[in-house]
């Protein structure tokens, strides 16, 4: 039933909510509206039950994905999201569901087989583990991929380091997103690396992490060498006076960017200097 619910579409955009409670967006194939519609109305009122055959549901469909069949050089879906929300009255539930991991291995599988038509990544509170992020890499270097967005995905520095590789050798990435993560000085050298070597690349997002100083000073680099670069997002990471210094300069030299964001982030002394002689608009800060 859900295979074929699939195959009746065009362009399938999936959206698998597995912890959430925003779940009006989940695309509605058969056998899960119910669940859904009830989820939608009143997600606190879930019980474990209704849980678990949500769960089914979707290793069902991530099942029928791997059996997707390419004809006529057409995939029935262009776009995937797979979010994970963590929120608290879940954990303990989600925590008792031992075959997710393989299932996340098996919907990689899918994007793998199906990559050449994929256009948009989005992988929400993945467990990023490095086996995984080499198989996204190897993808996002051989596909269409436009933008990839890697959100709460516990990505370290080391994952950082297969990603930009892939970044660096893409001919059509120009987003990424990597909000939430556990990336430092280190991994932002690597970005600003494949960013500075990649000038298809116009827009990143590293908010919520732990950049410093270096790694603010390497963006800034990045800014200055790549003029199709349009948006960077720093939004509350670890860089002082001298980082914002050097990202406020790289900002209004640059012909092509509109957007820097360097909200909540400890601004104060010549680096409020550095953001208040600005003449040049859309660089955010609080």
């Amino acid at each position: 039933m859900i295979a074929s619910s699939i195959n009746s579409l065009a362009t399938v955009e999936i959206q698998l909510i597995m912890q959430g409670l925003d779940m009006r967006d989940i695309i509605q194939l058969s056998g899960c509206n119910k669940f859904f519609r009830q989820a939608a109305a009143n997600p606190f009122a879930l019980q474990y039950t209704s849980f678990q055959v949500y769960i089914d549901n979707i290793c069902s469909m991530i099942q029928c994905l791997n059996h997707l069949s390419i004809t006529n050089n057409t995939s029935p879906f262009k776009h995937v999201h797979l979010h994970i929300r963590c929120v608290a009255w879940i954990r303990l539930l989600i925590a008792k569901i031992e075959k997710m991991p393989q299932q996340v291995k098996s919907l990689l599988d899918a994007i793998q087989k199906h990559s050449k038509y994929i256009s948009s990544l989005d992988l929400c509170g993945v467990d990023m583990a490095p086996e995984n992020m080499t198989v996204l890499a190897s993808i996002i270097q051989n596909s269409n991929i436009s933008r990839a967005s890697f959100h709460s995905c516990d990505i370290n520095d080391s994952c950082i380091k297969i990603l930009a590789d892939a970044m660096k050798s893409s001919s059509t990435l120009k987003e990424v997103k990597l909000k939430a993560n556990h990336i430092t000085d280190v991994g932002a050298k690597l970005l600003a690396q494949a960013i500075q070597y990649n000038p298809n690349i116009k827009s990143l997002n590293v908010n919520w992490n732990n950049i410093g100083n270096e790694g603010a000073v390497s963006l800034a680099g990045a800014i200055k060498h790549n003029s199709n670069m349009t948006d960077l997002h720093l939004s509350r990471n670890n860089f002082g006076a001298r980082g914002i210094e050097e990202l406020a300069t790289a900002f209004q030299n640059s012909t092509s960017m509109t957007c820097l964001d360097l909200t909540e982030n400890c601004i104060y002394g010549a680096g409020r200097a550095a953001l208040a002689a600005l003449t040049k608009p859309g660089c955010l800060f609080s």
